[in-house]
């Protein structure tokens, strides 16, 4: 939405070009040119310097807001957790991220801007320039399946010398392990990861699974900047488009010795990360993996102190896995995570049984805020208690009064996008905006309610009936991000360190 301040150098230029205009008309004869010019000029500069004023002020007034916002995001956030107060547990991926530019791969594969279309599956070099193409053009984040492994790994060694290549740990579980461990849980991690990687992990991660004996998982993370073009094709935001070919991540190697894991340890939350990455298996591969995860859970939950299970949803393309998955997996599941594309697929799936593959890259808050809602309701009813939802601007959190301290978990998780998008631990202020309208209208009680943003109180919560509440935050976006590949994971991560559930209960 446009500032007071933006419309009001916008009325400013109207207005002199107008003024301007009608000088121009009033001094038609050679007799009254000189005196026409030298009012022009003054008339000119009295408007630029006008302009100027403005657009100063608008900066001035956008960076006090966003420094107000900060300071008060800083203040709610909690300190770090202690190990024996936070006991989690992710599985089943892991990998090794190789971070490049998406339109330089594209011009080292000597593969000219395509025409946008979204294929499920990538079987050649064409498609998947029509694919990024399609996700691109929308600024949306997407997650696909190369069919050929020979291509793939020719991809890979492409990539991986081109001159930016970044190598770092990735896949789902091990994100959200690293950074739940980061605000100081203890966390038992089930995943293949490879030696190269092993450095990567946070001590505060116990392993499940012998690395050694594992060639590790490599997945391709082709980033883009806003505005950033190719061909006739510009990104409306900054994203990025994951290809992968996964051996381990997509059977699920490391399940059974997991869950025995799991059978012992004193976890009180199971999250799991990455089952987009079954997509490539058949229907009938993947149908077994989850009717066993589903069975282990089963086993699992309300054992040692296990009682609640985490999903972390992805971009799917198949329906057929979306659907698998519903039948076996959402049954169980307490907690979701998930950001706007993934929300649009859910809330479809739950409608009219279908999903899409992409949705607005920057989405509308008040029609997000909806849509959450309606989306936490209907899942109510199957057991669902918490919804951590992270776009862009702003992130909620939908929960039951069996979870405690959703403020402090949503300031953390707040602050970690900021910092983790900016490659900031201390975040400057001049780098980041502030994009949440001045108001949003929500449901309170059945009621309309509109709530005015407060940029010295920036976190709202609300009732929409008596069965839950719901929380709001602004995220401070960073204006030149060097990251945008597992964001939502440690969004994620930090929000399950910190909102827990009631020790009385």
């Amino acid at each position: 939405t446009q500032s007071t301040w933006g419309r009001k150098v916008n009325r400013s230029a109207i207005v002199l070009f107008a003024v301007m205009s009608e000088q121009r008309s009033s001094h038609k004869s050679s007799k009254g040119s000189s005196l026409f010019l030298a009012s022009t000029w003054m008339i000119v500069v009295i408007g630029c310097v006008s302009i100027m004023w403005a657009y100063m002020a608008i900066n001035g007034q956008d960076t006090r807001r966003q420094a107000i916002t900060l300071n008060a995001l800083n203040r709610y956030q909690p300190n770090m957790v202690s190990p024996n107060m936070c006991s989690l547990a992710f599985g089943y991926c892991a990998d090794r991220d190789i971070a490049i530019n998406g339109v330089e791969l594209m011009e080292a594969l000597s593969l000219p801007h395509a025409q946008p279309v979204h294929h499920e599956l990538i079987h050649n070099l064409h498609e998947l320039a029509e694919t990024f193409a399609y996700f691109f053009s929308k600024g949306a984040a997407a997650e696909q399946v190369m069919v050929d492994r020979i291509l793939f790994k020719k991809v890979v060694n492409i990539a991986a010398r081109m001159h930016d290549a970044k190598h770092s740990l990735g896949g789902n579980a091990a994100t959200l392990a690293n950074r739940a461990a980061k605000e100081g849980c203890q966390v038992l991690l089930g995943a293949s990861v490879g030696p190269a990687l092993l450095p990567f992990l946070h001590d505060n991660v116990d392993l499940v699974g012998d690395a050694e004996e594992y060639e590790e998982d490599v997945h391709l993370v082709l980033e883009y900047a806003k505005g950033q073009s190719w061909g006739p094709l510009t990104a409306p935001r900054a994203n990025r488009y994951y290809l992968n070919h996964d051996l381990h991540n997509a059977r699920l190697t490391v399940l059974d010795n997991f869950h025995t894991k799991l059978s012992t340890a004193n976890i009180s939350l199971l999250g799991i990360g990455g089952l987009q990455l079954l997509e490539g298996n058949s229907d009938q591969v993947n149908l077994e993996l989850l009717k066993s995860v589903s069975e282990k859970l089963h086993q699992n939950l309300n054992h040692h102190g296990l009682t609640d299970f985490h999903l972390e949803l992805a971009s799917f393309s198949e329906v057929s896995l979306y659907q698998t998955i519903a039948d076996h997996l959402f049954p169980l599941v307490t907690s979701l995570g998930l950001n706007e594309q993934e929300l649009a697929s859910l809330y479809h799936f739950l409608r009219d049984n279908h999903i899409q593959p992409s949705s607005p890259s920057i989405p509308d808050v008040q029609d997000v805020v909806n849509t959450v809602q309606l989306t936490f309701a209907m899942l109510l009813e199957r057991g669902l208690t918490r919804m951590h939802f992270h776009t862009l601007q702003f992130q909620m959190l939908c929960y039951t009064d069996a979870w405690t301290n959703p403020i402090a978990a949503l300031a953390r998780a707040s602050l970690v996008a900021t910092q983790e998008a900016c490659g900031q631990s201390d975040i400057n202020v001049e780098s980041i905006d502030l994009m949440v309208p001045d108001q949003v209208t929500i449901q309170h009680f059945d009621s309309p309610k509109v709530v005015p943003y407060d940029p010295s109180e920036p976190i709202s919560c609300w009732q929409p009936d008596t069965r839950y509440s719901c929380c709001m935050v602004p995220v401070l976006v960073c204006k030149t991000p060097v990251k945008t590949a597992g964001l939502g994971d440690n969004i994620s991560g930090a929000g399950l360190a910190h909102h827990r559930k009631q020790t009385n209960r």
